[in-house]
C-alpha cells in the first residue's frame, strides 16, 4: 500500500519572488537583467516581494569587508528610482527577516548533500575564489539552502531565475518535496515554480563577457551614478575592429557594441546602425559610440534624478523596510511555526503563536 504524496496547494493570489546581492554598485547589467523584471512582475495580478540578499553577499564578499546596511540601503534607493513600487510589491531586507536563517538551519536537515556538491555555480565560484587567494566557506558551499529557505519562508509560488539558477531552485523543490514527505502534517511547503526570463545579456565595453567590473574592470561597466561625461568615456573607448566587410560575419567587439545600442536606444536607430553595417560603410564606428552614449545617458539621468529625490532617499528606504518587515515576519512566524510543530519542537512553536 502506497502513501499518497503530501502537496502544498498553490496560493490564491501567487506569490512571485526575487532579490539581488548587495555586492556592488547597480550597473545597467542589473537593470537590464533584473529590476527591469521587477518592474514588469509588479504589474501583474501575483503578490510579488522583492529582497536584497545581504545574507548572501557573505558567501563571496565576507572578506571585502562590505559596509552591508550602507550597501543594501543603496540598492534599495537604486529599486524606487528605476520604477520598483513599495505600493505594488513588499521590498525588504533580508537579515531582517530573523525567520529565514532558522528556515535555514533546519531546511539544511533535509537537504540533499550529493545535489548540492553537484552545483556548477559552487564549483566555478569556489574556484574564482582560490584564483584571488580568498577562503571558501561552508557558506558558499550551502548558498542553495540559503536561497531555498529565502524562496520557501513564504511558500513562493514562482521564481524567475536565468538557466544559472535553475538547479539552486530544483534544490529547493526537491527540499520542498522531502518536507511534505517526512514532516507536512501542520503546514505544507509549496513547490516552487521557475519563472524563466528572456535571458538578456548586457555585454562589457572590454572583452567579450558580459557588464562585470569583476572581469574587466570599472572602464568594463555602466553604473547608474556614472555622468554622462563618465558614460561618454567609457563607451567611446570600447574596442571595435578595422571596419565591417560586406558579407562577412560580424566580429564579437561590434556585436557587444549593437548589443548595447539595441537595449537602450529606438528601434529605428538600431536598425539604422545595423543596414549601415550591412552595407559595409566605412568609419562610422564614431558615431554609433556617439549613439550608445547619448542613449544610455538618456535612460540613466530620469533615474538618477528619482536617486537624488526625497522619494528615494536613505530615510524613506528604511520607513519602507520597517513597515515591510514586519508584514514579510508575520509571514515568516506563521509558517515557521507549523514546521516546528511537523518537526516537534512544539515549545518553539508556542513561542511564535499570535
Amino acid at each position: 500500500m502506497t502513501t499518497e504524496a503530501k502537496v502544498a496547494p498553490p496560493n490564491p493570489t501567487p506569490i512571485v519572488l526575487s532579490g539581488i546581492r548587495p555586492t556592488g554598485e547597480i550597473h545597467l547589467g542589473n537593470y537590464f537583467g533584473a529590476i527591469r523584471h521587477f518592474i514588469d512582475l509588479q504589474e501583474t495580478d501575483n503578490d510579488c516581494l522583492f529582497f536584497v540578499a545581504d545574507l548572501h553577499a557573505l558567501t563571496t564578499a565576507m572578506e571585502d569587508k562590505i559596509d552591508l546596511d550602507a550597501a543594501s540601503i543603496d540598492v534599495l534607493r537604486w529599486y524606487l528610482a528605476c520604477g520598483v513600487d513599495p505600493s505594488k510589491a513588499l521590498i525588504y531586507r533580508q537579515s531582517d527577516i530573523l525567520e529565514i536563517p532558522f528556515f535555514n538551519l533546519l531546511l539544511s536537515m533535509i537537504a540533499p548533500e550529493g545535489e548540492v556538491r553537484r552545483c556548477t555555480t559552487f564549483k566555478e565560484k569556489s574556484a574564482d575564489m582560490e584564483t584571488k587567494n580568498k577562503m571558501v566557506t561552508v557558506g558558499l558551499f550551502a548558498y542553495p539552502v540559503l536561497m531555498a529557505a529565502d524562496i520557501l519562508f513564504c511558500n513562493a509560488d514562482i521564481v524567475p531565475v536565468g538557466e544559472d539558477q535553475l538547479q539552486h531552485l530544483e534544490i529547493a523543490r526537491e527540499i520542498a518535496r522531502r518536507y511534505n514527505h517526512y514532516f507536512g502534517d501542520n503546514h505544507l511547503i509549496v513547490e516552487p515554480q521557475p519563472l524563466k526570463t528572456a535571458a538578456i545579456r548586457v555585454p562589457g565595453l572590454v572583452g567579450e563577457g558580459k557588464m562585470s567590473k569583476s572581469t574587466g574592470g570599472p572602464g568594463n561597466v555602466i553604473y547608474l551614478s556614472d555622468t554622462p561625461k563618465q558614460i561618454r568615456k567609457k563607451v567611446m573607448a570600447a574596442v571595435t575592429d578595422t571596419g565591417p566587410v560586406v558579407g562577412e560575419p560580424m566580429s564579437q567587439p561590434m556585436v557587444n557594441l549593437y548589443e548595447l545600442l539595441k537595449l537602450v536606444a529606438p528601434s529605428e536607430v538600431y536598425e539604422e546602425y545595423l543596414a549601415r553595417h550591412a552595407t559595409g560603410e566605412q568609419k562610422f564606428y564614431g558615431y554609433l559610440k556617439q549613439a550608445i552614449a547619448e542613449h544610455m545617458t538618456a535612460l540613466i539621468e530620469p533615474i538618477q534624478a528619482r536617486y537624488h529625490s526625497a522619494e528615494c532617499s536613505a530615510e524613506r528606504v528604511q520607513e519602507i523596510l520597517d513597515a515591510s518587515s514586519a508584514k514579510v515576519r508575520k509571514i515568516a512566524q506563521k509558517n515557521l511555526a507549523g514546521m516546528l510543530k511537523d518537526m516537534k519542537f512544539e515549545h518553539l512553536a508556542k513561542q511564535l503563536a499570535p
